[in-house]
């Protein structure tokens, strides 16, 4: 992750993939607990989407692409079942 961050150029990027590591187990261990998920919600959607246009920046190419062919389809589906879990809750259990 540190390379690919170098990469894109991201500065410090050393440091940022310990805290995006540190963030999705913190994240992830929030959500399957059930605790405050609005808010760990928020913070998958926020690294998801980084994830999402980090990956799709890495691609390098100068043409505007309809489809998606490197598998970020499974990073969408991910996006849209945590703003289904924004925007409805947690549920009663």
């Amino acid at each position: 992750l540190k390379n690919t961050l170098a990469d894109i150029g991201y500065r410090h990027a050393d440091i940022l993939a310990y805290v995006h590591a540190g963030g999705e187990i913190v994240i992830g261990a929030l959500l399957i607990v059930g605790l405050l998920t609005p808010l760990a919600a928020a913070g998958a959607l926020a690294l998801l989407t980084n994830d999402l246009f980090a990956s799709i920046s890495a691609q390098h190419s100068g043409s505007f692409l309809y489809f998606l062919p490197d598998g970020h389809e499974y990073h969408i589906s991910l996006i849209v079942m945590v703003i289904a879990v924004i925007l409805i809750g947690p549920g009663r259990y």
